[in-house]
């Protein structure tokens, strides 16, 4: 299968069948020996519109037909003298649809991974939640000598190296797992308790990741300034240690919300420079603004407890402060990211 992006130009020949779209009717279809001619109208202005000779130009086409190129393409019966595709829109323009079943078939590869090699999965857990903890003590270093109006801006710029990492060099992350296996849950192709385990699987190992991380910081000499009471650290910590529910939650679910949607839009493109620059900006609004990140929380406290740390940092507040900012983080991307774009590609009221 293949997809019609915008701007792409495609010398085949194109069918259009099943158009139940109310704004956009095929008008007509022919081929040429040379090239094809694709023709639409416009059934609320009339107005009428068509791809070039030999190609099927995105960019001459107005907004329903822009929508049209999004579908998914199928292949048909070979001619005698080009491919014959064709655009089934039989159940309406999806244009996200590709994406999720690709999210979905992820989950099915991880759970797979899971049962097949347990030691190594958990490996790879560890390998995240370390990989946080490699941006949270670069954004904490960078930051803690940082004037207090810049400080937000200068760390949002640098943590970006923990999601490129993960990506890139391949660990298994539990914010991406929530929306991964949202998808697959929602496609019936995993269980909903297989979904659990894999979240909590992916949480204990961050977890073990992020605090051996950061004790070996810690143990290294925590760069110069963990153990001045008064560094950017331990202010950071007692601040998310005397937060309330509500806004644990909502830090919480804005900061995997903006996560996910890293992870989501990287797998829009194949251009790695792309994929970083899409990573950075996601992840510099969530650390400028301030949000709860669940792993990152690990790191932090951990970093914090070897220094001359706040009272305020104490296992049962620990604990208080990853539960619900775990909740929350599950809230963002399962809800926001993995049934919100689920239900952009499957109508509710479809048969």
């Amino acid at each position: 299968m293949a997809e019609i992006a915008r701007t792409t130009r495609i010398p085949f020949l194109i069918r259009a069948q099943n158009l139940t779209t109310p704004e956009v009717q095929h008008r007509y279809c022919k081929r040429s020996p040379d090239n094809c001619g694709i023709f639409f109208r416009d059934t609320t202005t009339n107005q009428s519109w068509h791809g070039g000779p030999g190609c099927f130009d995105s960019d001459a086409m107005p907004g329903p037909a822009n929508r049209l190129l999004q579908a998914m393409v199928t292949p048909h019966e070979q001619s005698t003298r080009a491919p014959v595709l064709t655009l089934n829109l039989a159940d309406g323009v999806d244009v996200h649809r590709d994406t999720t079943k690709e999210f979905a078939d992820i989950a099915v590869e991880k759970i797979e991974y899971l049962r097949s090699n347990p030691a190594g999965y958990f490996v790879s857990t560890m390998m995240a939640g370390a990989y946080v903890g490699v941006g949270i003590v670069l954004i904490l270093t960078l930051g803690n000598d940082a004037e207090p109006a810049s400080r937000n801006l200068i760390m949002g710029c640098f943590f970006g190296i923990a999601l490129i990492l993960i990506i890139f060099a391949g660990a298994e992350l539990f914010s991406g797992h929530i929306m991964f296996m949202t998808f697959g849950f929602l496609y019936r192709k995993i269980g909903f308790f297989a979904a659990i385990r894999d979240w909590i699987i992916c949480w204990y190992g961050n977890l073990f990741g992020a605090v051996m991380l950061a004790t070996l910081f810690s143990l290294g000499g925590g760069g110069a300034w963990n153990d001045n009471g008064s560094s950017l650290v331990h202010g950071v910590a007692a601040t998310k240690l005397n937060s309330s529910v509500t806004e644990l939650m909502a830090r919480a679910i804005i900061c995997n919300w903006l996560l996910c949607l890293a992870i989501w839009m990287t797998s829009k493109t194949r251009n790695d420079a792309a994929k970083c620059i899409l990573i950075f900006w996601c992840l510099f609004a969530f650390v400028s603004a301030g949000y709860e990140h669940s792993i990152a929380n690990m790191a932090i406290f951990t970093i914090s407890f070897f220094g001359e740390h706040p009272d305020s940092v104490t296992l049962p507040n620990v604990l208080y402060n990853l539960g619900w900012v775990s909740v929350g983080n599950v809230t963002g991307g399962a809800g926001f990211i993995g049934v919100a774009y689920y239900l952009t590609s499957h109508s509710l009221t479809r048969q």
